[in-house]
Parts: C-alpha cells; structure tokens; sequence
C-alpha cells in the first residue's frame, strides 16, 4: 500500500511540473511575441512592452481632473501656419507652445507670441521632429526664452538626421533649454490649468506614430491634441484608459484619413474640430473621410485654411471662439 501511495504521489507530481512546464512555455511565447511587436510592430492589436506599462501607469496614476473652480479665462491658439501644426496654449500667466509649423512659418509664430506680449514660454512640445511641426520651433528658440522642451524619446532607427532637426537640437544645448522626454501620465500645472501627456504609447516604425499627445484641462473644458497620429497609435491610445474626452480636438495629422479613426473620436466626443492645414495642399487634407467622421457627429469643423487664426477662450464652463477670417 505504502508503494501504490508512493507512485500515485509522484505521478501526481510529474502532473504538476507538466503544467507548470506548459504554463511557463505559454508565458515564455507570449513574451517574445510581445518583444517583437514592441521592435518590429507586427501587429497593432498585440501590446508590446511600453504599451503594457503605460496601461499600468495610467490605472494606478491619478486621473485626469475635471469640474475645478477657476478664476478667470485661458486660451488656446490654433496659429494659422500654412501646412503644418502650431498651438498656444495660455493659461494665466504660464505658457505653452506645442509645434512650430514649417521653418518659413517660425517668424509668424515668434511674433504672435510676442504681440500677445508673451515674455517666455515655460513648455515647448515638440510633437516628433518633421519639418512641419518642428522648423518654426528655430526661429522661435532664437527669440523667446523657452524653459523646458518635451520631446518623444526616439528609437535610433527612426532618428532623423535632416539639418533643421540638427539645428534644433543645437539651439536646445545654446539656449540651455531643459530637456523633458515625454512619459504619458505625466502632468504639469499650468496655474489653474492642466497639462497632461497621453502619448506616444509605444515604440512605432515611424515618427508620425511617435508624436506626443497632449491634454490641456481648464475648468471643466478640455482641448486635446495628437500630433501626426496614425491608427495604430491612436489604438494605443485608446488603450491607455485615460479619459480622452475634450471639447475641443486638433484633427491628427492636418486631417489625415488614416487617422482619426471612428473608436477615437466616439472617445473625445468634440464639438469642435480643427485641422490645421495649408489652403490647396498637395495632400488633400484634411481628407473628404475625416471631414465625414466629423459631420457624422454634428461637430463644428474649423480650419486654418479657411479660418485663419483660430482662438478659443474658456472662462473654466464655456467657450467662445473667434476666427480671423469666416
């Protein structure tokens, strides 16, 4: 008896580290799936590392803040800079500046900057480093105190290597701007304001997917913008779990039809929409399909092409919005 025990015994042990065997080569595949998807991008419905930890991050952060009182009003500039991409961001007396535009847009930012009497800017948000968003950044580091900079930390086979981001990162080490790599659940307070990080959310193959989103919460209004986003990242971003939310969305990538994808817009659930274009660019944007997406939820389409300068003040309940041209 004390034999047959004995056998049933280590049977049941060779059961055990069976499972345990299978269990372990289960997780051990699952692990290399997911490190190569987070090198190689094979698919967008498989997680890689980053995406894993920003979700993590984003359920144990604090969540975004909505409802506070404030006192008094903020505004948000969608800078009319042909083809390309340049927000302003004032809230009290703290200032932010997310893009440039193209390098021939830089003098027309610097100075809308300096009329609105803007001494510094305490943020620069380079979104990724395509001439379009970054070019205009040189003109304004050589004649606006700027801080900090937030930047994507860029895998080396994406880095470019072009001479206007060569000389934006020259103008960095000159002017001893702080350098801030971009970490979604970062948030930075702007006085009343809000900013918060909310991507990129993974290492991509391209910079468009690398761009930095970024959620500024005023009151209870919030403006949300995401760079040159595609789908694959806008899925990411999704997938963070943060609150996406916003009464005011700056079309990704000048209204590009590949993205702006249907689950993300149901997410920020806008009124307004602006796509930041050049009139009669040779990309077609914004795209006939992300125009539709917007008119199929109701929302107000403004553009930089046929509006000018776009500006939203938000008294923390409401906004009001001025176009420089109808």
């Amino acid at each position: 008896m004390a034999k047959r025990k004995y056998k049933k015994s280590n049977k049941k042990k060779e059961s055990l580290t069976s499972k345990i065997h299978t269990l372990l080569l289960i997780v051990v595949f699952f692990c290399i799936i997911i490190t190569v998807n987070s090198y190689k991008s094979i698919s967008e419905y498989i997680p890689t590392w980053q995406s894993l930890y920003t979700q993590i991050i984003s359920y144990t952060n604090q969540n975004i803040e909505i409802d506070k009182n404030v006192n008094g009003t903020s505004k948000v500039h969608y800078i009319d800079v042909g083809q390309g991409s340049s927000i302003l961001i004032q809230s009290d007396d703290k200032n932010v500046l997310i893009d440039g535009g193209e390098t021939y847009a830089g003098e027309k930012v610097t100075n809308y900057i300096k009329n609105l009497n803007i001494q510094k800017l305490d943020y620069v948000v380079a979104t990724h480093p395509h001439s379009d968003h970054i070019g205009g950044l040189v003109n304004v580091f050589e004649n606006i105190r700027v801080d900090n900079v937030i930047m994507p930390d860029l895998p080396s086979n994406i880095t470019p290597t072009t001479r206007i981001y060569e000389k934006f990162l020259n103008l960095i080490v000159e002017k001893n701007i702080t350098v801030i790599p971009a970490s979604v659940g970062n948030k930075y307070e702007l006085n009343q304001g809000t900013m918060y990080i909310l991507g990129p959310t993974g290492v991509y193959d391209n910079l468009n997917d690398m761009s930095i989103a970024v959620k500024f919460v005023y009151g209870n209004t919030a403006f949300l913008s995401t760079g040159d986003m595609e789908k694959q990242s806008e899925i990411g971003l999704i997938n963070t779990g943060y609150d996406l939310t916003a009464d005011v969305f700056a079309l990704s990538h000048h209204g590009s039809k590949y993205g702006n994808i249907d689950e993300l817009l149901n997410k920020i659930n806008a009124k307004y929409y602006v796509a930041q274009c050049g009139y009669d660019n040779e990309y077609g944007h914004p795209h006939n399909e992300a125009i539709d997406r917007v008119i199929k939820r109701n929302g107000i389409l403004l553009r930089s092409d046929l509006n000018g300068d776009i500006v939203f003040t938000s008294n923390g309940k409401d906004l009001t919005v001025e176009k420089q041209k109808e």
